[in-house]
């Protein structure tokens, strides 16, 4: 049962993180998402991770967050988000996060597979 209400928790948490990204970015006239020029570095890496572990303790205290993988994936990185407390790791999700750390979501869509003509005229 109780790892039932971690689950419901971090799930929780997976969409608050998700309605924060959509929600406290407002576009400034400039482009929101530049081209991944630089590499993800560290210093990136541990602010983002210190801003995730924030946001995961206002709600759970007990959890804590790790980005413990990444890779280049285009114009952005393909991280692993892991989710842990004392008694090891609770779950794992890979996301997206921008090289210079502004952005991360859960999710891409792949708009090469649909078409121009509308919904439901996907290539075949």
């Amino acid at each position: 049962m109780r790892d039932l209400a971690v689950g419901v928790v971090i799930g929780l948490v997976i969409g608050a993180i998700a309605v924060y990204a959509f929600t406290a970015i407002q576009p400034t006239g400039e482009e929101v998402c530049p081209a991944n020029t630089a590499s993800l570095d560290q210093k990136t890496l541990e602010s983002v991770t210190k801003k995730l572990n924030n946001l995961v303790h206002q709600n759970n205290p007990d959890v804590n967050v790790r980005i413990s993988d990444y890779s280049p994936y285009g114009e952005v990185y393909k991280v692993k988000v892991e989710f842990y407390n004392d008694n090891g790791t609770l779950e794992s999700y890979y996301m997206f996060l921008t090289a210079n750390g502004s952005l991360l979501f859960t999710n891409q869509i792949d708009l090469t597979r649909l078409s121009e003509e509308g919904v439901g005229k996907e290539l075949t």
